[in-house]
């Protein structure tokens, strides 16, 4: 595997939100570098539990942003939301009952995850991007 990089496609021309997207990345790129490393496991748990910070501040800033501009998929993009950050909040759980959970277990669906959903549901906000409120 390797980093994700970040790509133009990517955005969606709302820089509190490309950014907040940027730092979902930077924060699985870190467990990418040390995914065959003796740290590993150690770095799963820091990534997880960044993850669920991040998800505590960067999903309401994006559903803030779909109802303000009545969004008319905003149940379905925070049914995502809620999906993943369940998802997430299940793998720490499971590490700290288990003390374990194996890198190759966690970081394939957390790459596959965002990349698919910044490219197939967060890009329908470019619309959005012209708004008054994010000159």
């Amino acid at each position: 595997m390797s980093v994700i990089k970040w790509q133009t496609a990517y955005e969606i021309g709302i820089p509190k939100v490309d950014a907040q997207n940027r730092e979902f990345v930077e924060l699985i790129n870190k467990l990418e570098l040390v995914a065959y490393s003796k740290h590993a496991e150690t770095v799963v748990e820091e990534v997880l539990i960044g993850l669920v910070d991040h998800i505590r501040y960067h999903f309401p800033v994006e559903e803030r942003v779909m109802a303000e501009n009545q969004y008319s998929q905003i149940d379905r993009h925070a049914e995502l939301h809620l999906e993943f950050a369940h998802k997430v909040a299940q793998l720490l759980r499971k590490l700290k009952e288990n003390s374990y959970v194996p890198v190759q277990d966690v970081l394939p669906y957390l790459k596959s995850w965002l990349v698919s959903h910044i490219l197939r549901e967060d890009t329908k906000l470019r619309i959005f991007a012209s708004s008054e409120m994010f000159k």
